[in-house]
């Protein structure tokens, strides 16, 4: 990796996002397709609300690596602050097919669905995850959460056990 990268990150992971920024920029300019400045970047303006730019840069790091969940992830969570719930899940369902399971993508696909009136639909991705994973408590949690919500209070109330 670059020097100015490997600077750019260490001044990310320090909080020093304001110097951070301007370095990723100038890891783009030498090296557009540069897929961790590109993500980086995105995060960073993400956290100012500068969405429009951050969705680009990262839907340019998904089509640079179709196969990264995370990246999917990000890209659904930046659409649906946007208010493009439909394509936000859309992402986040490819991230689940990617790494199915994931916690955090899961919360934001819910998330997701409830603001489309969907969020029943998530019930089902949450029962496999759950089978997958029998002892994460965060997924129990979401699936008791959202079965109560539907008005399961029997089965939620197993899913919290």
């Amino acid at each position: 990796m670059s020097q100015k990268f490997q600077a750019a990150l260490a001044l990310h992971q320090q909080g020093n996002f304001g110097e951070a920024e301007p370095l990723y920029r100038d890891v783009l300019q030498a090296e557009p397709d540069h897929f961790d400045a590109l993500n980086n970047l995105a995060l960073l303006l993400a956290r100012r609300e500068m969405l429009d730019e951050a969705v680009a840069l990262t839907r340019k790091a998904a089509a640079l690596d179709p196969k990264s969940a995370e990246t999917l992830s990000n890209l659904g969570d930046l659409l649906a602050r946007t208010g493009d719930h439909a394509a936000a899940r859309t992402e986040l369902e490819k991230s689940l097919a990617i790494a199915p399971g994931n916690p955090r993508t899961l919360m934001r696909l819910i998330k997701t669905m409830r603001a489309q009136d969907c969020a029943q639909d998530a019930i089902p991705l949450l029962e496999k995850a759950t089978r997958m994973r029998p002892r994460n408590a965060e997924l129990h949690q979401m699936l008791g959460a959202l079965l109560n919500g539907v008005g399961r209070q029997e089965e939620a109330r197993q899913s919290f056990e």
